[in-house]
């Protein structure tokens, strides 16, 4: 994880100076709290950004993305 960490916290700037949004699939939720603390920054410094995107799979799988879709919607019928 500090290859990550330090991967994200050296390629922001360059991100921002390129005009480029960060974005994370997968399940965030399984990363340990100061990787994932340091993606949360890192989204949130990007956020503003409206040139090309960037996105990042961290834990992630087909059954983990429909497990959720499912949950979704399961939760949106229930509103």
């Amino acid at each position: 994880m500090g290859l990550l960490v330090d991967s994200i916290r050296k390629e922001v700037p360059t991100l921002n100076k390129n005009n480029i949004r960060l974005h994370v699939i997968g399940d965030m939720s399984m990363l340990p709290d100061f990787a994932r603390n340091e993606l949360k920054e890192a989204l949130e410094m990007t956020a503003a950004n409206t040139g090309l995107n960037l996105i990042l799979a961290l834990s992630y799988s087909s059954r983990w993305e429909l497990t959720n879709a499912v949950k979704q919607i399961g939760m949106d019928v229930k509103a």
